[in-house]
């Protein structure tokens, strides 16, 4: 696997060196903070750079990465195989919030976090569990991401799902019988999904 990096905006990239991830090859999730951190989640850790050198350092943390998510206030939250992590200084210290092993994580401008299966009003610390049973077959490996007030789920075989109550209540969105493999809020360009084989 590579790892690559622009610092024009995606016109030119170049591969960045991965020998201190020699034994990981899982390179899942990327994630940038508020003052420039990058971080990136593997398979094995989670790793650290400042963004103009991109020179990696494992932090604090080394278990199974399997999302990392910063919210408007420079928090980094880390859904470790171990639990959820936050920091509030760029990576230096890690809390423990939450001893459930998280498959993803999004939050909103009012602090609500929607995570693969739960949703958090208190930065983490306790869950409340959705109720998919409705909707059938529901494939676990979703990804999760808010939009204004609107929880939103990708599901890998579904489409999206959509939810206006935090989360009590859910009903199928867009691309129904899509498989949405990421979901991006942006402010300019709306919503984007990225898809198995349909393109984004």
């Amino acid at each position: 696997p590579r790892l690559s990096v622009s610092l024009d905006g995606g016109s030119t990239w170049s591969d960045l060196s991965t020998a201190l991830m020699q034994n990981d090859t899982y390179y899942w999730n990327l994630a940038v903070d508020s003052i420039g951190h990058v971080f990136l989640g593997t398979g094995a850790a989670l790793y650290r750079s400042p963004s103009a050198s991109i020179s990696w350092s494992l932090t604090s943390i080394s278990s199974r990465c399997n999302d990392v998510y910063v919210d408007g206030e420079g928090t980094v939250f880390a859904c470790m195989s171990i639990g959820l992590f936050i920091s509030t200084n760029g990576g230096d210290s890690w809390e423990w919030r939450n001893g459930q092993s998280l498959g993803s994580i999004a939050g909103n401008s009012t602090g609500a976090l929607v995570f693969r299966w739960s949703t958090s009003f208190d930065g983490g610390r306790t869950h409340h569990a959705m109720d998919l049973s409705h909707l059938g077959w529901i494939n676990p490996d979703v990804n999760a991401i808010t939009n204004d007030n609107r929880l939103l789920l990708g599901h890998s075989f579904n489409g999206i799902l959509a939810s206006d109550d935090t989360g009590k209540t859910w009903v199928e969105a867009r691309l129904i019988n899509s498989n949405v493999r990421s979901l991006c809020s942006t402010r300019s360009a709306g919503l984007l999904a990225g898809t198995f084989r349909g393109g984004i």
